[in-house]
């Protein structure tokens, strides 16, 4: 334990941290303590079989501390999610608000008192009316530049016009949200640039059964997941990306931020991991703690990454197995600093380590298949 000093702990602290916190999770000092390298014991699988083993020791869960700690690695954006320099542009079924300045009365008479029009909407076709300057197209241009060309068209009839142009009402472009927000909708474009964090706060807000880890971005036939909870918990504005006119945003139901407890657990269940961490100590908790009787406390297991794969026709399976020897004295501290993710399967055997391997060949295709029913049923 020198070399390892942050997780250090007195034997008082120890004793009371296992009595009162880890009576369900670690097993009684009646189970024997593991051989010195259980990976000696693993015999040959019934069924092809591919397994990263990787003990829960304190080099892991250090080296999963400073990496959660340094600069997230996120998929970069693709170049139409980039925020650029934003500038509104006008769409057909916008109302611009038009004030010309200083004009004489008898052209203040024509247009109307006061000199404005407060009404003036963009036509289907993207052109607007406007007293003595006629009729002439707008659409897809900043009001800066629809106020230079109306400036240009009165100078026929004024002597330099001074005049500005304002949306008064923004209707030509959308956002659409949909999914696990309080109010799905149509969110509009404005002439300040709409960010995916604002327009989901502007439907509402997240529901409690929303899924922020993986909202879905699509902008015509690009499609994006993006990680909300990292900007919302980490500060990673880099997926806070600026939308655009048609964008749908899809936020998806929690079902699968789940982590599934089974074996020799008192009671096997799935366990939702929702917006916090949830450690591999509170999964075990949630089903009760180790079947003591039953359990090798040797073998509590992580499963991860579970998948099949084809080997000229032959099927095998390949996962992460992350292995907790229950039994240690420092397994609580261990238990509560590895963290488990959305997907995992935490499987606490009854066999002797020296049989895991046979066994996790017949798990790992009923847990595949579980896996692939619940996807089908959310989707």
């Amino acid at each position: 334990m020198n070399h390892y000093p942050a997780l250090r702990v007195t034997a008082g602290a120890l004793c009371a941290s296992l009595l009162l916190s880890a009576c369900t999770i670690i097993p009684g000092s009646h189970i024997a303590q593991p051989a010195s390298n259980w990976f000696d014991e693993i015999k040959k699988p019934t069924v092809k079989t591919e397994i990263d083993y990787i003990n829960i020791d304190a080099a892991l869960v250090s080296q999963s501390k400073v990496e959660k700690s340094g600069p997230a690695n996120y998929v970069s954006a693709p170049e139409w999610a980039k925020n650029q320099d934003y500038e509104y542009r006008i769409g057909a079924g916008d109302v611009l608000e038009i004030t010309i300045w200083e004009h004489p009365a008898s052209f203040q008479t024509s247009v109307q008192t006061g000199g404005r029009i407060p009404s003036t909407e963009v036509h289907a076709d993207g052109t607007i009316y406007y007293p003595y300057a006629g009729t002439f197209k707008v659409e897809g241009f900043t009001t800066n530049q629809v106020r230079k060309t109306l400036a240009k068209k009165l100078s026929r009839v004024l002597e330099s016009p001074r005049l500005d142009v304002n949306v008064a009402s923004y209707r030509s472009q959308k956002v659409f949200v949909s999914g696990e927000v309080l109010k799905p909708g149509v969110i509009p474009v404005t002439s300040t640039p709409l960010t995916l964090l604002q327009a989901v706060q502007q439907a509402g807000g997240f529901s409690p059964t929303a899924n922020p880890r993986e909202v879905l971005v699509t902008r015509g036939d690009t499609s994006q997941k993006l990680d909300m909870l990292a900007a919302l918990r980490q500060g990673d504005w880099s997926v806070n990306r600026q939308l655009e006119h048609g964008d749908v945003v899809y936020i998806p139901r929690n079902d699968n931020l789940r982590v599934s407890v089974m074996g020799e657990v008192r009671i096997p269940k799935s366990v939702l991991i929702g917006w916090d961490d949830i450690s591999l100590a509170q999964a075990l908790i949630e089903a009760g703690g180790i079947n003591e009787r039953n359990a090798d406390a040797k073998g509590v297991f992580v499963l991860r990454d579970i998948e099949q794969y084809d080997d000229n026709g032959e099927p095998g399976y390949r996962s992460k197995a992350f292995r907790l020897n229950a039994a240690s004295a420092t397994a609580y501290v261990l238990a509560e600093k590895f963290k488990l993710q959305p997907g995992d399967v935490v499987y606490v055997t009854a066999a002797p380590v020296a049989r895991w391997n046979r066994l996790v060949s017949a798990v790992l295709p009923s847990l595949l298949a579980a896996e692939n029913a619940q996807d089908i049923q959310n989707n």
